[in-house]
């Protein structure tokens, strides 16, 4: 692809509707935009809206098959995953190449743009699921390859989903050539870049003989002349630190490509993103950015502290840990990150955070008795989901609402984890039917308002 394929001219330029002839159980609904590398499209099917992504096939001699074989295996390995939404269906002609994953309507980039505005706690909690979905899918040996807050659906009650695993896209990139990079990675245009400094190489590099037992990537970009090799957790902490730092910063990535070309030369002159991190208010969450974005060298744990990153020796971080409970509340994995009675999905083609994980013992979080697993209600019908509510409010407002009398409580668990609850039920509003569920949720959200006055009142 890239190099070589925007070489070749199209004889036919035809729309994306065109290319979903051929899947008959998919109606074609609209078009999302369409860029060199790809078009994409909204489609109906049975069981909801899908985005249907069309490679079109201008040389029939492109190796497509084994990127379908990587797909697949990553679709098996995430499908306990609940943070992660993996291409479902994948679908190879002579003309194109398709690919399938449920629709969610609502990207991170757009979410932090629309009103109601996220608040402290809000954005604590979709930064706590997306290092979730790292953990997810590091501890299975996937790695995304294209982190950006594009590639991060939020729902309407706020769950986080990572989506477009891009294994098919090339691992290093040329630092003198925008070319790849734009064709692969700049689809929205605003040049912004959250692609790991490592992952650019000179193509003169006399270092490429290192990669030589890495598995060729016939038929991509630069094949012949840029170094091959795997992408790796690290590359993903990179990528997922720019996305963090975009949320606190309302909007302001850290780097755009030249900036982050000028980072990698680590010269006295290269640029360096403090001014955009200082505009993150909360110390913890500054911290950890900054010590995400300024290492050139990062390794990723998966099997002890949630997402806790190790740093290496660096010019600019000492050797240290830095694990993201600092800026986490703890009810967050002790309460609303459970295990639930029933971790399979209901159906691979619903994915909207459809199973839960066992990341209590992953992480190795003490089991709660006594604690309802209520995120479980993310996964129900919203006429149960509300009862479920309305049976266990006391243990909610227990559980994620400050007492009174709470003066030794850190400051980090103090914030009102109740906003997330409301979240949900709002989101139910538009989906109940019965007048009696109706009336429930004005309850709940009498009592849940009740805990912010109760706590003002502390």
């Amino acid at each position: 692809m890239g190099n070589q394929l925007t070489g070749i001219a199209p004889s036919q330029i035809l729309p994306v509707e065109h290319y979903l002839t051929d899947v008959s159980d998919y109606e074609f609904d609209s078009s999302l935009g369409s860029t060199r590398f790809f078009k994409v499209a909204k489609a109906k099917f049975k069981e909801g809206h899908s985005v249907v992504k069309v490679f079109v096939i201008h040389d029939p001699s492109f190796p497509l098959k084994q990127y379908k074989i990587q797909l697949e295996e990553i679709k098996e390995k995430l499908c306990q995953a609940s943070n992660c939404l993996p291409f479902m269906r994948s679908t190879l002609s002579d003309k194109s190449a398709l690919l399938f994953r449920q629709y969610v309507r609502n990207n991170l980039y757009d979410r932090i743009s629309t009103r109601p505005f996220l608040i402290e706690i809000e954005k604590k909690w979709i930064a706590f699921q997306l290092l979730c979905a790292l953990n997810q899918a590091h501890r299975v040996k996937v790695c995304h390859g294209d982190i950006k807050s594009e590639n991060v659906m939020v729902t309407g009650w706020n769950w986080v989903l990572l989506t477009d695993f891009a294994s098919y896209k090339p691992t290093y990139l040329p630092d003198d050539n925008p070319a790849d990079f734009s064709f692969f990675f700049d689809t929205s245009r605003r040049r912004t870049c959250y692609i790991a400094p490592e992952r650019f190489v000179e193509i003169s590099n006399s270092k490429q003989n290192e990669f030589t037992n890495s598995q060729e990537m016939d038929g991509l970009p630069g094949a012949s002349s840029i170094k091959s090799g795997e992408l790796t957790p690290s590359m993903d902490i990179f990528s997922a630190g720019c996305v963090i730092a975009e949320l606190f910063t309302e909007g302001h990535a850290p780097f755009d490509l030249s900036q982050l070309l000028s980072y990698c030369t680590q010269g006295s002159d290269s640029y360096v993103p403090d001014a955009n991190l200082k505009k993150i208010e909360d110390d913890n969450i500054r911290t950890i950015n900054a010590s995400v974005t300024h290492a050139r060298n990062i390794t990723y744990s998966s099997q002890s502290v949630p997402c806790k990153i190790t740093l290496k020796q660096t010019k600019l971080v000492p050797a240290t840990q830095v694990p993201f409970g600092i800026c986490a509340p703890s009810k967050f994995e002790k309460f609303l990150k459970g295990e639930g009675d029933n971790p399979s999905p209901l159906d691979p083609s619903l994915r909207t955070a459809i199973s839960i994980p066992a990341l209590r013992k992953s992480w190795h979080i003490p089991a709660y008795p006594g604690t309802p697993e209520y995120i479980l209600v993310f996964n129900s019908i919203p006429y149960f989901g509300i009862c479920r509510l309305v049976k266990d409010l006391r243990n909610i407002l227990e559980n994620l609402c400050p007492k009174k009398d709470e003066e030794s409580t850190p400051s980090r668990d103090r914030s009102n984890g109740v906003v997330i609850i409301l979240s949900l039920v709002t989101s139910c509003l538009r989906t109940l039917k019965v007048s009696q569920s109706f009336s429930c949720i004005v309850d709940l959200t009498i009592k849940m308002l009740g805990c912010f006055s109760n706590r003002k009142d502390s």
